[in-house]
C-alpha cells in the first residue's frame, strides 16, 4: 500500500510541477515534455527515495517536520544532480544552481503531497 501512496503522490506532484514550470515560462506548449521529464524523475528517483527517507525517519527518535524538510530537499538536489547528468552529461555550469533549486522545489512539492494525502487518507478510515 505503501507503494500505491508514492505512485500517486509522483503523479500527482508530476502534474503540479509540470503545471507550475509551464506557467513559469508562459508555455503551456511545453507541458507534455515537462511531464515526460519530471514524470521520469518523481517516478523512479522520487518514489525510491521518499521509501528510503521514510524508513530513515521513523528510526530517528525525535522526527520533525524540519527535519523532513531538509531530508527531501537535500534528496531533490542529488536525484536531480544525478538525472541532469544522466539525461544531459555534461558538467557542472550556470545551469547547476538553477537545476538545484528545482530539484529542491521538486523535492518539497512531492513532500507535501504526500503529507497531504497521508492526512486525507487517516481522516477517511
Amino acid at each position: 500500500m505503501r507503494i500505491l501512496e508514492k505512485v500517486i503522490t509522483a503523479v500527482l506532484s508530476t502534474i503540479i510541477f509540470s503545471i507550475g514550470l509551464s506557467l513559469l515560462n508562459e508555455t503551456m506548449e511545453y507541458f507534455g515534455v515537462y511531464v515526460i521529464f519530471s514524470g521520469t524523475v518523481f517516478l523512479t528517483g522520487g518514489v525510491l527515495f521518499s521509501l528510503w527517507a521514510d524508513h530513515l525517519l521513523r528510526k530517528v527518535s525525535s522526527y520533525t517536520y524540519l527535519l523532513s524538510l531538509f531530508l527531501y530537499g537535500v534528496g531533490g538536489i542529488l536525484l536531480n544532480f544525478l538525472f541532469f547528468f544522466i539525461f544531459f552529461q555534461s558538467g557542472f555550469s550556470a545551469e547547476t544552481i538553477q537545476m538545484s533549486l528545482l530539484g529542491i522545489i521538486a523535492a518539497l512539492i512531492f513532500l507535501h503531497i504526500k503529507l497531504v494525502c497521508r492526512k486525507l487518507s487517516k481522516t477517511a478510515e
